[in-house]
């Protein structure tokens, strides 16, 4: 769902760069919704929405209602995503959230443009945004420190109230190293010591159901996750940034389209979908800088595992409280970097 729609871009985006089974573009094109200048355009944009978005079927519906009468048509629960990009002013935006928010699933993705401020009392998305946030207890990502037209968004937790379904009695061992910096390689050897491990999980529950997990899902939501499961062990793998730049770069575009999951891990991590220089070296002191001020008075919870460190099975064993195996510490991924190496060489590739 898209509320707010004008001439159908944003939802020509997310039809063509998604795996979004169908999408409803909401706006009310409305003379007596716009501010005058904008009136004399108002049915060439519907016409427009309806000829750009007319091109991808049954996949797209366009309703024309106002924001909130087009919520009403919809039971709660519906959506696993939904998009406010329609009156920027504060009662506008604080009515679309509370007519819209019901309507997303558990586990689904509440989002909006926007999200700056500006010299205007027409404007005022960052406090509507953060009034909600803060009174439903949520987790607020927004996709870029730079650009200015911010996007922000939530998820919705699979109980707005309760979080009973998660074991806070199981302390997790959380892999919190960013792609590229030996995630895969310290799944296996979480497995050779004996937990049962999942290397970059598609659903909280799975990570609930698994003794450990690696990877940018972990990653991007360690704070919340540490208060979920209090007790837990963080592992940062990390390594030489050049070399982890030079390697994230040569990763090649997955030739699907993502999923809901993996579209907030990715932007919830890195602010873009796919490889950018720029936002990867924000990500990385970003990351880095978090994690160490997050655990500054709690070491004994955070173990940094440099890639190039000659005694992994070591440090990990001594963090953990395990006997050093017998067998040499797994390298999963060395044949799989080669390899990428030889097919793409130093590229960065973007589908976008």
């Amino acid at each position: 769902m898209e509320v707010g729609v004008w001439k159908g871009r944003f939802s020509k985006i997310l039809l063509r760069d998604s795996d979004l089974s169908i999408l409803y573009s909401v706006d009310t094109w409305d003379e007596s919704y716009v501010k005058d200048k904008w009136k004399k355009n108002i049915h060439l944009a519907h016409d427009k929405a309806k000829n750009v978005l007319g091109k991808f079927g049954d996949r797209s519906v366009v309703v024309k209602d106002a924001s909130k009468n087009a919520a009403q048509s919809f039971e709660n629960e519906f959506f696993d995503f939904i998009y406010i990009d329609a009156g920027h002013d504060y009662e506008s935006v604080k009515l679309d959230i509370s007519s819209w928010w019901p309507k997303v699933r558990p586990m689904g993705i509440f989002a909006g443009h926007d999200y700056f401020h500006r010299s205007t009392k027409e404007w005022a998305v960052v406090k509507a945004v953060n009034e909600f946030v803060s009174e439903n207890k949520l987790q607020l990502h927004i996709t870029s420190e730079t650009a200015k037209w911010k996007s922000w968004y939530v998820m919705k937790p699979k109980s707005q109230l309760n979080l009973g379904w998660i074991n806070q009695d199981n302390p997790k061992i959380l892999g919190i190293g960013l792609t590229k910096t030996g995630t895969r390689s310290l799944t296996s050897a979480l497995k050779i010591l004996g937990y049962k491990t999942c290397h970059y999980p598609w659903s909280l529950e799975e990570i609930d159901s698994h003794d450990a997990s690696t990877d940018i899902p972990i990653s991007c939501r360690f704070k919340s996750l540490d208060a979920m499961y209090p007790g837990s062990k963080f592992i940062l793998t990390t390594r030489n940034f050049d070399d982890w730049i030079k390697t994230a770069s040569m990763k090649p575009p997955d030739p699907h389209k993502p999923s809901l999951w993996k579209l907030d891990v990715r932007m919830s991590m890195y602010g873009v979908l796919h490889y950018d220089e720029a936002a990867y070296t924000r990500t990385w002191k970003r990351h880095h800088e978090n994690v160490e001020k997050h655990f500054k008075n709690r070491l004994d919870d955070l173990l940094i595992l440099d890639l190039g460190n000659e005694d992994k099975w070591g440090v990990i064993c001594a963090f953990l409280g395990k006997d050093v195996p017998k067998i040499p510490y797994p390298w999963d991924g060395r044949n799989k970097a080669s390899h990428l190496s030889h097919l793409w060489g130093n590229k960065s590739i973007k589908i976008l």
